[in-house]
């Protein structure tokens, strides 16, 4: 029976290493039979060095260069054999870690090992089996998990860093004085892999999520130019449609002078002016903040308007900043209408000496949440977006303002408040 139970733990740890090496690095194995030879190799020696387990010292070390080798049997670099062998051997000791906390806690074993005498040796065995699997399941779902929730890693890593050092600094103590010592260095030594790792993940990280980023403004840049190279477009078949048009109507209009027809003629001019005459005009006097209010208007004509804009009089805050900020906050506010059977943009923009106060209002029928600075978007992958009012309250705080939004009775409402005064310089994030 014991037999049995030192072969149930070496084929956990074989089914541990396949599910690492095929589901979370994507290594596929070998063709038939260089998986099987490995796979018998590795039970032959692992239920070896576990019935010797007394006499070799370095049972840890062994384990992970036998688990390397098993990784033979996968189409796979070196680099990812050992960091897979490592993540094996990792999983295997933190299972029995914890089973041999279990047992203490239920038992009176004092010693640091359960002799194989014990009663209760063979289910202690069995159990680190069943553990080490689930564990190795567990960590599957929470990687898949991050895949998708990208910015719950940052937060996770940094908790695996501080369990790792912890971990070292009381193997460390524990085991200072002791001849337990010598067993505990290839524990500690792939703990400090493992706060190598986690580190180097963390800067990974950081680094994919600035370049998604960057390539999150690069495109919305693009599509941006599209629509406006798209507007010109259009922009110049109606003046080349007015010029047709201006050109039958002079021709039209000479002929009713020739004739005398003058009351023709005024109706003429009438439907002429009413053709030429423009839906709507924004003018705030400064061009960027128009370009961007027909901008909205324009990709959004479902949605009812509202603008009280008067002309801004500011010397030191760059229109470049106003016009971004105002586009952001319609962003946000065309997003919020997106559910609304009556949706509506309301804005208003009050000037008091060097104060300015842009408000926008819009329906919702959420309660908006704020994470990390920047309200949980709506649309699909939300952590790829909400980064408007991260955006608007860094542009606020440079002129020494604030952003505040609150969200009652169905609407929506964003305040910026902004000081006509030089802007202060912030610190890069």
């Amino acid at each position: 029976m014991m037999t049995i139970a030192y072969i149930s733990i070496a084929i956990a740890e074989l089914i541990v290493t396949d599910i690492i090496a095929t589901n979370l690095f994507e290594c596929p194995r070998k063709q038939f039979p260089v998986p099987c030879f490995f796979y018998a190799a590795y039970l032959f020696v692992s239920v070896a060095q576990i019935s010797f387990h007394y006499i070799l010292n370095f049972n840890l070390l062994v384990s992970t260069l036998f688990t390397m080798s098993v990784c033979i049997s996968y189409r796979a670099k070196w680099r990812q054999r050992a960091l897979i062998a490592l993540l094996s051997v990792g999983i295997g000791l933190a299972s029995e870690g914890l089973l041999w906390m279990l047992v203490r806690i239920v038992t009176d074993i004092s010693g640091m090992d359960i002799s194989p005498e014990a009663s209760g040796f063979v289910i202690t065995v069995f159990a680190s089996a069943l553990l080490e699997i689930g564990f190795t399941i567990l960590l599957l779902k929470i990687i898949r998990y991050f895949r998708v929730h990208t910015p719950s890693i940052y937060a996770s890593i940094i908790a695996i860093f501080s369990v790792c050092l912890i971990s070292m600094l009381l193997l460390l103590v524990s085991f200072a004085n002791t001849s337990y010592l010598v067993a505990a260095i290839p524990t500690i030594i792939l703990i400090l892999i493992a706060l190598a790792l986690c580190c180097g993940i963390f800067c990974d990280q950081i680094r994919v999520q600035q370049e998604r980023l960057r390539l999150n403004f690069l495109e919305k840049q693009n599509q941006d130019q599209v629509a406006h190279y798209t507007a010109l477009y259009d922009r110049n078949n109606e003046t080349h449609r007015l010029r047709h048009d201006l050109h039958n109507f002079l021709i039209s209009a000479e002929a009713l002078i020739e004739l005398g027809d003058i009351e023709k003629l005024k109706e003429h001019i009438e439907k002429q002016r009413e053709a030429v005459r423009p839906q709507k005009l924004t003018d705030t006097g400064n061009p960027l903040l128009d370009a961007v209010l027909s901008a909205k208007q324009h990709d959004s004509p479902e949605i009812d308007f509202q603008i009280l804009l008067p002309q801004l009089h500011c010397d030191q805050i760059d229109p470049v900043d106003t016009a971004m900020l105002l586009a952001a906050a319609l962003d946000n506010a065309v997003e919020g209408c997106a559910d609304s059977s009556e949706p509506y943009i309301h804005i208003r923009v009050e000037q008091k000496g060097s104060m300015i106060l842009v408000e926008i209002q819009n329906p919702t029928h959420n309660h908006p949440k704020e994470r990390l600075g920047r309200l949980v978007s709506t649309k699909p992958e939300p952590e790829k977006h909400g980064y408007g009012v991260l955006s608007m309250r860094r542009i606020a705080e440079r002129y020494s303002g604030n952003l505040t939004w609150s969200a009652e009775h169905g609407v929506f409402i964003l305040r910026v408040l902004m000081q006509d005064i030089p802007p202060v310089v912030l610190p890069q994030i």
